[in-house]
């Protein structure tokens, strides 16, 4: 099913490019279906659309952890805590990806 909420966010993209919120979809919707390179693009899109939104940060945050890349998802959850200071979700991924760099710090491996 996530090919076909993909093509619905598809045509409202087409019909309207800045919807943010079309942006946001389709972007959790290639996440869900593991494309995390084409989820990013769209979440990126969506943030900039709409910088004063923090689910859009939250889940630009969320791809970003899963890639591996901690500090920059550090980044996104602290900018939609700034927004919204009690986002439960981004509060919670924060504090996962802070443990996960904490974890990674331990086992020596120095990628956080």
């Amino acid at each position: 099913r996530h090919d076909e909420a993909i093509a619905c966010f598809d045509k409202v993209l087409g019909l309207n490019a800045s919807d943010s919120e079309a942006w946001n979809g389709k972007g959790m919707a290639l996440a869900d279906k593991g494309d995390l390179s084409g989820s990013l693009v769209c979440l990126q899109m969506a943030s900039k659309l709409d910088p004063l939104n923090p689910g859009a940060w939250n889940n630009e945050g969320v791809v970003l952890r899963e890639q591996g890349k901690y500090q920059e998802a550090l980044e996104r959850f602290d900018k939609a805590l700034l927004l919204d200071p009690n986002n439960q979700a981004a509060q919670t991924n924060r504090n996962n990806t802070l443990q996960d760099m904490n974890r990674i710090v331990q086992l020596g491996t120095g990628r956080a």
